[in-house]
């Protein structure tokens, strides 16, 4: 605490024709200094479990995508090769996908591929519900002139990362959990996607 020290005195009297006194310094006392306390920020933690799951075979491998589908969430990001009809092409997964669809309305799933030229010979399982649910389903086709990522992966917003390296692919890594993880992934697919074109051979197709 910081003191001013002085004494207060009372003006001396004037008549009207002197000039009043010069008051002395009056006597100030500080509060002294205060401390500042800032609430600690508090960063959310991570919904759910917190995981890395290696992953053998196919039957792991769709299970996996089939739970991801199943699971809470508002956007799924999916970059194939092809839309692996193993994978992804098959009763139980075309449920998951439309249940995960009309779950919200804010719900989207966005599929980017490589080559399309699988779906175009066989009968993919998710392309009627694809083309029924349009407004928020889509499929792309990448950018002749992008640079091709060697790897497939599946997002659940940043909550959820299915990755698959080549040149195996039915072997893939689940991370639960880790956003960090998960959006490196989600960056790369939406700029490929702002790239990306509708495939013309798909909307000819007959489903």
């Amino acid at each position: 605490m910081s003191i001013c020290s002085g004494s207060v005195s009372n003006p001396v009297p004037t008549d009207g024709n002197s000039l009043p006194a010069e008051l002395e310094p009056l006597e100030f006392v500080s509060p002294g200094l205060f401390s500042i306390h800032n609430p600690s920020v508090r960063r959310p933690a991570p919904s759910g479990p917190v995981c890395t799951q290696q992953l053998q075979g196919q039957n792991e491998l769709k299970q996996t995508a089939l739970q991801l589908f199943r699971q809470l969430g508002r956007h799924i990001r999916l970059y194939s090769t092809d839309f692996e009809p193993w994978l992804y092409s098959h009763t139980d997964m075309a449920n998951a996908c439309k249940d995960f669809l009309l779950a919200h309305e804010n719900n989207r799933l966005h599929i980017l591929l490589r080559d399309s030229r699988r779906l175009t010979e066989d009968s993919h399982r998710l392309l009627p519900l694809i083309e029924r649910i349009s407004s928020r389903a889509e499929i792309r086709l990448t950018h002749p002139d992008y640079e091709i990522h060697p790897g497939c992966w599946l997002t659940r917003d940043e909550t959820a990362l299915l990755l698959r390296q080549r040149p195996d692919p039915y072997q893939g890594q689940l991370f639960l959990g880790q956003p960090a993880r998960a959006r490196p992934y989600n960056e790369q697919f939406d700029a490929m996607w702002a790239l990306a074109r509708p495939d013309i051979n798909l909307r000819r197709m007959t489903l």
